[in-house]
Order: C-alpha cells, then sequence, then structure tokens
C-alpha cells in the first residue's frame, strides 16, 4: 500500500473508533416497576405505555390521535420534577434504555419527547433512523414556544406534526418514483439551495486531508488486521459519511418547510392587512361626520352618540396594538422570520382577526346611528303633521258620539293630553333631542290610538252587553236542569254505597242553585246601567254574574265525576282486592325464601301488608261498604307491593353480586400470598417478609361472615401481600444492580479499558421511590440518536 492509501487507512481507522465510543453498547438499564398509576413518577418507566402523564398537563386523547398517524413510535413522558442529582436527558435515557433498546441498539423509528413541568425543562430524543443535524433541537424549540404560554398539549402536538411533515418530505426525497434524488444523490450531491463550501472543496480526496488523520505506519497495522478489520473500519467511515449527508438534507429540507410556513403567513396575513386599511379609511369618515352630527343633536341623543364615538376610538386603538404586535412578532420581516417567530406571529395573527372582527362590529354600530339620526331629522316633523290630522278627526268622532248620548269625558281626556303633547314638540330648534322626541310621539301615537278606538267602539259595547246577558241566561237554564239530574244521583249513590263516600256532595245542588239566584240578580241589575251608557259599570256586573254561574257549574261536575267513580269503584273494588292478595302472596314466598338477604324493613313488610288487605275484605263484607274507599286502598296497595317486589329482588341480586364479589377477593387475595412466595424463594434463615406472608396466611383462614366485611378484609389482606412482593423485588434489584455495578468495575481493571468509562461505571447511584438512576449527563450514554434539550 502507498502512503497516501496508508494515511486514508489510518484516518478511517480513527473515524471507526470514534464511531464505537459513540455508538458502542449501552450503560446497564434500570428495572420496571411496572406500576399502572399515573401520579407515581415511577409510572414513566411503564414500557407499554405511549403515553404517561404524571404532571397532569396533557389531553392524552389529543396526542395519542396526533402520534397515530405518524409513521414512528411516538412516546411523550412528563413529570412534575426530576429526582434530586439526575437531569432529564439521565432519566430519558433509562427508560430508552429499558424499554426500547435491545443489546444497546435504540430502535430506530423512536421519537421520545418529555418535559420535567416544574423544573421547566425539556428533552427529545429522536432514534438512529430519526432525522439528524439539527431537527431534535428545532422539534424541542417547537414544544418550548408552546409550554411558555402553559399549552403542554398543544406544544407537543405541534412538534409530533413537524416530525411527521419531516418524515413525509424525506418519504418523497428516497422515493425515485415520487421524482426525488435515491440515497447516492442526497449524500453526493449538495443540497440545491445550499452550495459547497470553499472548505468541502478541498477537504475532499486528497492525499493532504488523510495525512491529518493518523501518523506514519499505519497501513501496516491495518493490513495486519485482515480483511474483516477493514471492512468495520470502512462500514463506521461510511456511517459517518452517511450521517453526514443525512444531516445536510434533513437542514436542506428544513429551510424548505421554513419557507414554505414564511409564504403561508404571508398569504394568511394578506386578507387582515386589507381589512386594517378599509377600517382606517372608514373610522376616518365617520370620525368627521360625527362632528357634524354632535353640532346639531343635544340631550341623550348626544350623549348616545358620545358613547358609541368612545367604542370606536377605543377599538381603533386596540387594532392598532394588535397590528403592532403582529409586526413586532417578526421583527426582521416574515421572509426573515425562524421557526419561534413564526409561531409567535401565527398567534399573533389570530388575535388580530378576533380584535378587527370587534371594531368592525363597533364602527358598524357607531354608522348605523348616524343613519338612524339622519333619518329622524326628517321623519319626526311628518309624523307629528300625521298625528295632528288624526287628532283633528278623533275630535269630530267624540263630537258625533256625544251628540248620541254616549259618554265621551274619558275619550276627550286623552284627547286633550295627545294635543297638549304635540305642541309642546319643538322641532325648529337647531340641535333637538331626537331620540327624546322620537319617544315622545311614539307614547301621544298611542294614547290617541286607544282613545280613538274607545270612542269608534261605543255603539258596539251596548249590543256586546245585550247579546252576553242573553248568553248567560241561556247558561243558567241549561244548569237549573242539571241541579235536577244531580239530586236524581244524590238518591241513588245514598241506597247503594256508605255514606262517608257520597255525604260531603249531598248539599251541592242546592249550593248550586244559590249561585245561580246571584247571577241572576247581577245580570239584571247590569240593564239600568247599560241604558244609562255606563258600559264599563254595566259590564263589571255581567262579569261577576259569570263567575257565580262558574261556581255553580264546578259543584255539578264535581257530584257527576263522584257519581261515576262510585259506580266504578262498585264493580272493580273486589278484583282490586283479589290482585293485592296474589301480589302480597308472591310478595312474601319471595321474602321468606331469600330471608337472609332481605333488609330488616323488607322482613317485616308481607305481614303489615296482609293485615291491610285483610280490612278491605271486612270493609266489602259490611252491608253497604265504601267501595270508594276500598277501590283508592287497593290500588295503592298494589303499586307499593310492586314496589317493594322489586326493592327485594333487587337486594336480593345485591347480595348474590357481593358473594361473588367476596369470592374473586378471596382468590386474588390467595394468588397473591402465593405469588410473594414464589418471589421469596427458599430462605436459610426466617425473614420478616416471611412472617408477614404467614400472618397473611392465618387472617385469610379467619374471614369474617358479614359478606361486606369479608370483602373489605380479603382486598386489604390481598394488597398487603401485593406490597410485600414490591418490596421483595426491590431489594433483589438493588442487590442486583451493587453485583452489575461491581461486576463492570472489576472487568474494567482486568482489561484496562479507558478511566473515564470505568469511573462512569463505578459512579454513585440514587434511588427514587424504588427506581435507581445513574448520575451524571446523558454524554455518558453510547446508544445512537438524536438529541434536543431546552428550557422553557
Amino acid at each position: 500500500m502507498d502512503g497516501g492509501h496508508r494515511r486514508l487507512g489510518r484516518a478511517l481507522a480513527a473515524v471507526g473508533a470514534a464511531a464505537f465510543l459513540l455508538f458502542g453498547p449501552a450503560a446497564p438499564a434500570v428495572a420496571q416497576t411496572g406500576d399502572d398509576d399515573p401520579t407515581d413518577p415511577n409510572a414513566i418507566f411503564d414500557c407499554a405505555a405511549d403515553i404517561v402523564d404524571v404532571a397532569a398537563v396533557l389531553d392524552d386523547e389529543a396526542v395519542a390521535a396526533a402520534g397515530a398517524s405518524v409513521d414512528a413510535t411516538i412516546i411523550v413522558r412528563t413529570i412534575d420534577t426530576v429526582p434530586a442529582e439526575v437531569d432529564l436527558a439521565t432519566l430519558i435515557d433509562e427508560i430508552v434504555i429499558e424499554c426500547f433498546a435491545d443489546g444497546g441498539e435504540v430502535r430506530g423509528d423512536l421519537a421520545f419527547f418529555s418535559v420535567a413541568v416544574d423544573d421547566r425543562v425539556t428533552d427529545v430524543f429522536l432514534g438512529p433512523d430519526m432525522p439528524g443535524g439539527s431537527i431534535p433541537q428545532d422539534l424541542n424549540d417547537t414544544m418550548t414556544a408552546r409550554f411558555a404560554d402553559g399549552d403542554f398539549t398543544g406544544g407537543v402536538i405541534a412538534a409530533i406534526e413537524e416530525l411527521d411533515l419531516l418524515l413525509a418530505e424525506m418519504a418523497t426525497f428516497d422515493d425515485p418514483d415520487a421524482g426525488g434524488p435515491t440515497d447516492e444523490a442526497a449524500t453526493d450531491e449538495p443540497a440545491a439551495d445550499e452550495p459547497a463550501t470553499d472548505e468541502a472543496v478541498d477537504g475532499a480526496g486528497t492525499d493532504e486531508a488523510a495525512d491529518g488523520a493518523g501518523t506514519d505506519g499505519g497501513g501496516d497495522d491495518a493490513d495486519d488486521g485482515g480483511g474483516a478489520g477493514l471492512g468495520t473500519v470502512v462500514t463506521a467511515g461510511a456511517l459517518v459519511v452517511g450521517g453526514a449527508g443525512a444531516g445536510g438534507w434533513t437542514l436542506a429540507r428544513r429551510r424548505a418547510r421554513l419557507r414554505e410556513r414564511r409564504a403561508a403567513l404571508r398569504s394568511a396575513a394578506a386578507q387582515p392587512q386589507i381589512e386594517v386599511g378599509a377600517l382606517r379609511e372608514q373610522s376616518q369618515r365617520l370620525e368627521i361626520q360625527a362632528d357634524l352630527w354632535s353640532k346639531t343633536v343635544s340631550g341623550r341623543t348626544t350623549e348616545k352618540l358620545l358613547d358609541l364615538r368612545h367604542r370606536a376610538r377605543s377599538a381603533a386603538s386596540e387594532t392598532e396594538r394588535a397590528v403592532a404586535l403582529f409586526g413586532a412578532a417578526t421583527p426582521d420581516g416574515i421572509d426573515e422570520a425562524s421557526s419561534t417567530e413564526l409561531v409567535a406571529a401565527e398567534g399573533r395573527l389570530t388575535e388580530l382577526r378576533a380584535v378587527l372582527e370587534r371594531t368592525e362590529d363597533t364602527v358598524d354600530s357607531l354608522a348605523a346611528f348616524g343613519a338612524r339620526l339622519d333619518h329622524l331629522r326628517n321623519a319626526l316633523p311628518a309624523k307629528r303633521d300625521l298625528l295632528l290630522e288624526e287628532l283633528d278627526e278623533a275630535d269630530e268622532l267624540a263630537d258625533e258620539r256625544a251628540a248620541a248620548g254616549f259618554p265621551v269625558d274619558e275619550p276627550r281626556t286623552r284627547l286633550d293630553e295627545v294635543e297638549a303633547a304635540l305642541a309642546s314638540i319643538d322641532l325648529e330648534d337647531f340641535a333637538p333631542d331626537l331620540l327624546a322626541i322620537s319617544e315622545r310621539l311614539e307614547s301621544t301615537e298611542a294614547t290617541l290610538f286607544a282613545a280613538d278606538h274607545d270612542l269608534a267602539a261605543l255603539p258596539d259595547r251596548e249590543a256586546a252587553l245585550v247579546e252576553w246577558r242573553s248568553r248567560q241566561g241561556e247558561a243558567v237554564a241549561m244548569e237549573r236542569r242539571r241541579i235536577e239530574a244531580a239530586r236524581g244521583l244524590v238518591t241513588t249513590m245514598a241506597a247503594a254505597h256508605h255514606e262517608d263516600s257520597w255525604r260531603w256532595v249531598a248539599d251541592y245542588p242546592n249550593a248550586a242553585g244559590g249561585h245561580l239566584d246571584e247571577a241572576e240578580q247581577l245580570a239584571a241589575a247590569s240593564v239600568p246601567l247599560a241604558d244609562q251608557h255606563a258600559f264599563d259599570d254595566a259590564g263589571r256586573q255581567l262579569e261577576q254574574a259569570g263567575l257565580r254561574l262558574a261556581a255553580a257549574d264546578d259543584l255539578l261536575d264535581q257530584l257527576e265525576d263522584l257519581a261515576v267513580d262510585l259506580a266504578n269503584a262498585l264493580t272493580e273494588a273486589p278484583g282490586i282486592v283479589a290482585e293485592a292478595r296474589m301480589v302480597a302472596d308472591r310478595f312474601g314466598t319471595f321474602v321468606e325464601r331469600h330471608r337472609g338477604d332481605m333488609t330488616a324493613e323488607l322482613r317485616g313488610r308481607p305481614a303489615t301488608v296482609d293485615l291491610e288487605i285483610e280490612a278491605l275484605v271486612a270493609e266489602l263484607a259490611k252491608p253497604r261498604p265504601n267501595h270508594l274507599r276500598v277501590a283508592e286502598i287497593g290500588d295503592r296497595l298494589n303499586q307499593e307491593l310492586d314496589e317493594h317486589l322489586a326493592a327485594a329482588v333487587e337486594q336480593q341480586e345485591r347480595m348474590e353480586a357481593l358473594r361473588r364479589q367476596a369470592a374473586r377477593e378471596v382468590a386474588r387475595a390467595q394468588r397473591s400470598v402465593q405469588r410473594a412466595r414464589q418471589s421469596l424463594g427458599w430462605q436459610l434463615f426466617p425473614s420478616s417478609e416471611a412472617r408477614e406472608l404467614d400472618g397473611l396466611e392465618g387472617q385469610l383462614g379467619r374471614l369474617p361472615t358479614h359478606v361486606e366485611e369479608r370483602i373489605r378484609v380479603a382486598r386489604s389482606l390481598g394488597d398487603r401481600a401485593d406490597a410485600v412482593q414490591e418490596r421483595i423485588i426491590a431489594r433483589r434489584r438493588r442487590n442486583n444492580s451493587w453485583a452489575v455495578g461491581a461486576g463492570s468495575a472489576r472487568a474494567g481493571r482486568r482489561s484496562g479499558g479507558s478511566s473515564r468509562r470505568s469511573s462512569s461505571s463505578r459512579g454513585r447511584s440514587r434511588s427514587s421511590g424504588g427506581r435507581s438512576f445513574s448520575r451524571g449527563g446523558s454524554s455518558g450514554r453510547s446508544f445512537r440518536g438524536g438529541r434536543g434539550r431546552g428550557r422553557f
């Protein structure tokens, strides 16, 4: 091998050694607790869960929905604070090793997003197959931009969506059929918008570049390594070269994505900018018009105008502030905005749209009020003239009614009020109170209409009173015929039923007749009043007569309804009692069969029901029983028996379910004790865990007989057995951790390895809630993957 080739071999060997240090075997993993409680910090080690929100700041369903469409393994963890002496990156490394690494090789499609909320620290870890370069840090910046505003769900979803877009662009870029370059093109050619630098050109393919990578004589060593050693070195070098190409590709694609987002923001901001300009012009025109309006109005109209102008000016100022904030979000312009600035600008643009909508409504309100003032200025004089004409017509009608003998004093008083109100309105004033004048004219118009209506209806009122009195006379005659029939119903009820069931209606026919007599007297008194044109007084007399007529009708209705009820009770009471007896027997049989499951109230209810039924049977045996009372009580008993039977069935089913639950809890407690025994294993000397398990087995043999207490005790014993098993496993893990650490240290001393790696292997560990964490940062990890970190 010549000198140039030897120098290239030494360079590749150096690159291979660096790759081994970067991507070598991972450190020992921390054991999983298996705790499913999301409020327990150890829950973040649950390998089966994609999302663990210990800090309770996420909408899990929304995050899961965002991650479901991404062609990657999306993992999200939140925690309140990281345990002492451990940083977030180290904690995430432990989870990655335990859950997503096989033999030290991290899962390639892993995308791990994490945040310690109280510490305000974030971390993004991407597997070796994910986009590299600055992408992990960019995703982390996307999260923290939202986290700073307290939007944790939005931050995680934004980062996931940005990763999804990058992966989609990567797939298009790598697919020859989609028009993108192949892997060779991606690694051999620079991006279109990133021309190669002089340094890149000068450092490629020269012997001088290779000389800097090794020392003389390295070529012989490489030859001695054989074909396999050279292949390893070449593969490692290709890895590094390929990674550099991919980093350049992802950087170019990210810049293209940034350009797209800038263009989208420019497009979205175009319409609001147009609306702002139009709003400014409209506000300026309204200010000029409002100055004119304010000089030609007074009173309440001026107050209303000033209020609307103040609101419009405040809204305009708010709009200008929103425009300024939107511009400040991209201080160097949209074309130079960073990803974080674009996120802020998008939020400011949303606020600007909302402010614009409110401002437009306020300005429209001012413009509408001005249009109303212009309309009132022309409409109010015309309306006053029209009311004056109608007032003259009403005066003429009042004269006609007075000549015919009708009373017109009250209508004339209203007409005088209208005339005075119209005379007091001065529309010749240069600055009238248009709103107050409009309201006064509307009130005057209503008074004039009422007076005119009364005058027009005077002749018809007399005829209406005559018809009303005639109809009342017909109704009185009909009610008197009903009274005679009601007396016959009372006689029939007295012959067939006990007097307690009908005695209270015996005098209803006489009482109804008295009401009818009063009605006839009141109707007769209305006749002379109508002749004197005292129509209001005559109407009040007929109204009172109608009330007496209604009272008589109500008494007769009650008597007739009672007659129908008694007739039905006479035929239905025996059947109702028989049905109650049948349901009571069924209820009593069920309670007796399941007596042990019944409450004391249900056990005593059948005897009470039997006594009530016997009382009904005795009532029916009398010569003239109270059939109505028997039927009513029987109906009530049937309803209560249905409810009692349903309650008894529910009580029995509940107790049966409790017995099944008790059996399950006892079986679970027995299994928990057995598993704890198996975890304990063989022991030379008795331990506290063994003695505690003996005590639990003894208590399982002495469980209470009361089913609910039995459930409670069995559940408690099972939980205690699970706790014993967790202590046993935790102790063994600690022992294994010390054993692994000591073994690694001894192996390092025997092999004469790197002093820094030996020191890292022997580093102290801190236990947090049953979990051991390696001390130090993630820089000591050897597995591959991109990393982005930050604070918010």
